[in-house]
C-alpha cells in the first residue's frame, strides 16, 4: 500500500523552518558591543568577529597564577584524603604535616601498607616528586588510588604550597 508522501514532507518541513525561527533574537536597540560586527578590511565581511575593545580576554582581566596560587589550586586534589596542619587529622591518608625529611610510614595513626612500612624512603624533594608523579610506580602495592601528576612544575608548585602552609604562611 503506498502512501502520499507528499502532506508529510510539507508538514515536516514546515515545522522545520517554523522552529528555526526560535533562536536567540537580536535587538539592535540593546545588542551588545561584544556582538558588534567588526568588518574585515577588503571590505566584505565573511565572518562575524567580535570587537577586541569591548571583550576583554581572561588575559587582560586575570593575572596569571603564582607557583604558589598554582600549588594551592592543585593541593584540592589532595585535600581529601590529606590534612598539613600540625594536629590534623587522619583522613583516608595519613596527615602530612613535617613530611619533608621524615621517614615513610613515620605517622604512628595512620595503618600504612606493607610496601610502606617495609621500605627505608625518606621524603626528599626528589622522593616526594617522583611518588606524587605516580604513586604506584615509586611504592608497589601502595594503598593510595591516587594516579599521579605528570607536570613537574604542577608537582614543584604543590610542594611550595605544603611547605608554605605548614610554614604558617
Amino acid at each position: 500500500m503506498l502512501c502520499n508522501t507528499k502532506p508529510l514532507f510539507l508538514y515536516v518541513f514546515t515545522c522545520i523552518f517554523a522552529l528555526s525561527a526560535c533562536g536567540e533574537k537580536s535587538n539592535p536597540v540593546t545588542n551588545d558591543a561584544a556582538k558588534t560586527p567588526v568588518p574585515e578590511p577588503s571590505g566584505h565581511q565573511s565572518e562575524v568577529k567580535t570587537n577586541p575593545v569591548s571583550a576583554p580576554s581572561n588575559a587582560q582581566t586575570s593575572a596569571p597564577l603564582t607557583s604558589l596560587q598554582q600549588g594551592k589550586r592543585l593541593y584540592k586534589r589532595c585535600v581529601t584524603c590529606h590534612s598539613l596542619e600540625e594536629d590534623g587529622r587522619t583522613k583516608t591518608g595519613p596527615n602530612l604535616y613535617n613530611i619533608f625529611g621524615a621517614k615513610i610510614a613515620a605517622n604512628r595513626d595512620f595503618n600504612y601498607s606493607n610496601a610502606f612500612k617495609q621500605s627505608d624512603i625518606v621524603w626528599t624533594d626528589e622522593n616526594l616528586t617522583e611518588f606524587i608523579r605516580k604513586p604506584s610506580e615509586f611504592i608497589p602495592k601502595t594503598k593510595m588510588s591516587f594516579a599521579g601528576i605528570r607536570k613537574d612544575e604542577d608537582i614543584a608548585a604543590i610542594l611550595e604550597y605544603m611547605r608554605s602552609e605548614m610554614a604558617g604562611e
